[in-house]
């Protein structure tokens, strides 16, 4: 019963997210996902399919901030917000040196 009192609770948490903390939370895993399997890569044909997999995914992310938008679950004042999320702008700048680590370590 206190397991199931526990989870009551926890899904009631993370159903009270706002809509712009669950999307922020989609791309920071979304960006260290994509640089930590690009660390481990082994050749360019894996870099550049980690890469089109992080586009798709990306891609999916964006079509889902899209429709929040229309549904006026998301603002301008969100996206704003994300834009300049100093976590976020590391994390891009982490996965742009993966990858670029990833290219050169595969050259070799």
């Amino acid at each position: 019963m206190k397991k199931l009192i526990l989870w009551s609770v926890l899904l009631l948490l993370c159903g009270c997210e706002s809509k712009s903390t669950q999307v922020k939370n989609k791309a920071t895993d979304l960006l260290e996902d994509y640089t930590n399997a690009l660390d481990n890569a082994k050749s360019k044909e894996e870099v550049k399919f980690l890469k089109k997999e992080f586009e798709r995914k990306g891609e999916m992310l964006e079509d889902e901030v899209n429709r929040l938008q229309e549904s006026g679950d998301y603002s301008l004042k969100d996206m704003q917000d994300m834009m300049q999320d100093e976590k976020l702008k590391e994390l891009v700048e982490q996965a742009k040196e993966a990858e670029r680590n990833a290219y050169n370590r595969c050259k070799e």
